[in-house]
């Protein structure tokens, strides 16, 4: 079995206070640490996925209590710089809450 380090959603949109999600301080108070496992992962040529929101404009999900957010194609889904991927991460976009269902994260594990 091999390892690989799955970082969800500390994209734009989540983090930022004064964007549409942000999870406020706690947010914040994770980057240090995983920028710490990103480095260590890296070394050790341990894959990095970066499962994101990468929503429609007219998602069924904005139809309820849930503010717009990760629209597919703005700044609020890229990945916080403090995290910037490198050519080697793996990037997967998720049109719903799971970083599974209907994604290729599946697939890319078991490759």
């Amino acid at each position: 079995m091999k390892i690989a380090v799955i970082i969800t959603d500390m994209v734009e949109d989540f983090i930022r206070m004064d964007r549409p999600l942000p999870v406020g301080e706690e947010g914040f108070k994770i980057i240090p640490k995983l920028q710490k496992l990103i480095g260590i992962c890296r070394k050790k040529s341990i894959p990095v996925i970066f499962a994101n929101d990468a929503l429609m404009p007219n998602d069924f999900l904005f139809k309820s209590r849930m503010k717009p957010h990760g629209i597919r194609g703005t700044a609020g889904v890229q990945i916080i710089d403090e995290l910037k991927p490198q050519d080697s991460d793996l990037i997967i976009q998720k049109r719903r809450l799971s970083a599974f269902f209907k994604t290729d994260l599946d697939i890319t594990l078991r490759e």
